[in-house]
């Protein structure tokens, strides 16, 4: 984007180079520029100073180099050698270009690499577009950052995307619970709805306590909408 992300996350590295191994985790298509900016503006760097991770497998590198460059295609659930390698190495300064790419809590990338940035005593991380398109997608960012600053995920998006359970009614006739959640903007958390019928809210209940516990959301105590026979032609 031209905004200077990537000189100035070199110099902020460069000034606590004392402190490395660095490690830096870019997109795929990045790795080679931000290899030859490394060597533009840290002349001092040999060349077998810098460790590009070009495969899973390739580990060797890791734990004699000062700074290790690997791509977001490379932390994948099967990738264990590698993640393996990358923890034994303990990184103090981690920089992490793109970092919108850790916006999904669930993704493999982003539950291998969250724990390098939190272990790490100095982090930077660098986008332009820090959020596409959720407020959620901030949370593993921060996170990563300053561990449980704003509570669990849970709390973040209850506070900040309006985050509540609706009762919907599925394909199949059923009624349960959903967990939605804002898709855009940034709103109050919505308060609950108090039903007078006490048997609506023990209904809740349960189905939240079956939440937790895994199991389907299905409450046993809310009536299930039945479709209604057809009226016979002419009668209403």
């Amino acid at each position: 984007m031209g905004l200077g992300k990537t000189v100035q996350a070199i110099a902020v590295a460069y000034a606590f180079r004392k402190e490395w191994p660095l490690l830096v985790v870019v997109p795929s298509s990045l790795k080679y520029p931000w290899i030859e900016e490394l060597e533009r503006w840290i002349p001092e760097l040999q060349p077998g100073d810098i460790n590009l991770v070009e495969n899973k497998s390739h580990t060797m590198g890791i734990g004699s180099s000062k700074v290790t460059v690997l791509g977001y295609g490379l932390l994948t659930s099967d990738a264990r050698p590698l993640v393996e390698a990358l923890n034994r190495q303990n990184f103090a300064v981690v920089v992490v270009d793109e970092s919108h790419y850790l916006k999904s809590r669930n993704a493999a990338r982003t539950k291998i690499l969250a724990p390098l940035i939190q272990s790490a005593k100095r982090a930077v991380l660098l986008t332009g577009t820090p959020a596409l398109g959720r407020p959620e997608e901030l949370f593993m960012q921060i996170d990563a950052l300053y561990p449980k600053r704003f509570g669990t995920w849970s709390d973040y998006a209850k506070k900040y995307c309006n985050a509540h359970y609706k009762w919907v009614l599925w394909a199949s006739e059923t009624v349960g619970l959903s967990w939605s959640i804002q898709s855009g903007g940034v709103a109050p958390a919505a308060q609950p709805d108090h039903d007078t019928s006490s048997q609506s809210s023990r209904c809740l209940l349960s189905c939240r306590q079956r939440s937790a516990s895994g199991s389907p959301l299905i409450c046993p105590k809310r009536p299930q909408r039945r479709p209604q026979p057809a009226s016979p032609s002419g009668r209403n």
